[in-house]
């Protein structure tokens, strides 16, 4: 993010969402606050672990001063400007995800240790510490934290166009995006009288309520029973996998970090990669008019795999078993025709 010496005009290199973002906040410089003050609100803005800008090959830190890449299983370090390579944390494993924390000073990496298993571990670039970035099978949120923003469409089992950021302080988003043009005067003691309207909450000034299927989901349900969903459905993953591992015809493309497991029908004899691709694609298409499973299928790594995703509060282990056993049945079917060939 780049800025003009004149505040008023910033020249943002973002994504589109980013530049609409800085630009609500240019937009509402006045005499309450400095241009500064306004675009705090985004460029100070924290993450609960790394969620973007993941690249093995490397990334760059906030402050453009370092280089963050793997290389045979270890997380290395350069300065941009030059000078040796400085290796951080111990071998093992291998790497695949690599990003920087907001202050520049810690760089967070997905690592697999001797038996398989990923955890993202943070890395002090100065000290050399590190440590987990969460212990627990979720992430927790930090205590004091300023504000917490959720993707609520899967893991709380609700329609995709929803949205949820909880705030400590609700007033830093009318700091942020209100604005006081002539047609939206706040007049009287009515219904809309005070000091914040819902259209002061973010960038859009006519915009649905999102929040509206995340606080009914609170409401109904509770937290802690959203938490033994969420975590049950981490649960069955894990036990799709290790089906997909005790079975003589399956492979595990690799281990589920989350609720997404990846893996293919690997018949004995069919050995070469794009006769493997086309015999997985026409078994997924077989699954999907089966109709006893329904999932998906993606490529990973150059590998095309089938990719069940279990985020159904009602899956039970008997239906995130028979997705290893449907794969295995019908792939035995479809083998034949493909090694005939």
């Amino acid at each position: 993010m780049k800025f003009d010496s004149d505040p008023n005009f910033p020249h943002v290199r973002m994504t589109r969402l980013g530049v609409a973002m800085v630009m609500a906040c240019a937009a509402s410089v006045g005499a309450q606050a400095p241009a500064n003050a306004r675009l705090r609100f985004v460029v100070e803005a924290r993450q609960l672990g790394p969620v973007g800008y993941r690249d093995p090959v490397g990334a760059m830190s906030p402050d453009g001063q370092w280089l963050a890449y793997a290389s045979e299983g270890r997380l290395r370090l350069s300065q941009i400007s030059g000078g040796p390579v400085t290796t951080l944390g111990p071998a093992g494993g291998r790497i695949t995800s690599v990003a920087w924390l907001p202050d520049s000073r810690r760089v967070a990496a997905l690592q697999s240790d001797a038996h398989g298993s990923f955890a993202w571990w943070v890395v002090d670039v100065h000290g050399g510490d590190r440590r987990r970035l969460w212990t627990d099978l979720l992430p927790r949120v930090p205590a004091g934290s300023d504000s917490v923003a959720i993707d609520p469409h899967k893991w709380l089992y609700l329609p995709k166009a929803v949205g949820c950021v909880l705030l400590r302080d609700g007033s830093v988003l009318g700091d942020a995006f209100a604005d006081e043009p002539e047609y939206l005067e706040n007049v009287g003691d009515g219904t809309y009288a005070g000091p914040v309207w819902p259209v002061f909450q973010g960038i859009e000034v006519t915009h649905p309520f999102r929040g509206l299927g995340p606080w009914m989901a609170f409401l109904a349900y509770g937290a802690d029973a959203l938490v033994a969903a969420v975590e049950n459905d981490v649960r069955l993953a894990r036990l799709l996998a290790e089906a997909v591992r005790e079975s003589p015809d399956l492979e595990l493309l690799d281990e589920p970090q989350l609720s997404i497991v990846v893996y293919r029908h690997h018949p004995a004899g069919l050995d070469d990669p794009a006769a493997l691709d086309a015999h997985n694609r026409s078994l997924l298409d077989a699954m999907q008019r089966d109709g006893r499973v329904l999932l998906s299928g993606t490529t990973i790594r150059g590998t095309f795999a089938l990719r069940p995703c279990m985020t159904h509060h009602r899956s039970t282990d008997a239906d995130v078993l028979a997705l290893a056993e449907v794969a295995s049945e019908l792939g035995a079917v479809l083998a034949p025709r493909m090694l005939s060939r």
